[in-house]
């Protein structure tokens, strides 16, 4: 894995938009990992929290998630996939996603 640099989902975003398309808007797709760090500096933009704060207040507490994280810092490289978790978590994580989408009596 390679040391994230230093910026965030914002900065992120806007270089994302600054770029040149490779297709016309629906004529192409090209699969990418971009699209997660617009999503999350939108998540951070609408709701005026750190990504970190997002994810713990709405994944990772209710989902008990208790050593989940994609990082603490400004950065924390949602388009390369840069979560760590321990084999409890994840197990609580596909188990979520297998009771669609409940953690207990939660929706996450």
């Amino acid at each position: 894995m390679q040391n994230a640099v230093p910026t965030t989902l914002k900065a992120c975003a806007a270089q994302i938009l600054a770029g040149t398309p490779t297709a016309a808007p629906g004529t192409g797709f090209l699969y990418g990992g971009a699209a997660f760090s617009v999503a999350g500096a939108m998540a951070e933009y609408a709701t005026g929290s750190s990504w970190a704060a997002l994810f713990d207040a709405r994944m990772a507490a209710p989902g008990r998630l208790t050593a989940t994280s994609y990082g603490s810092g400004d950065n924390p490289v949602l388009s390369e996939g840069n979560v760590v978790a321990t084999l409890g978590d994840y197990g609580r994580f596909a188990q979520m996603i297998l009771e669609g989408g409940m953690a207990g009596a939660t929706r996450i």
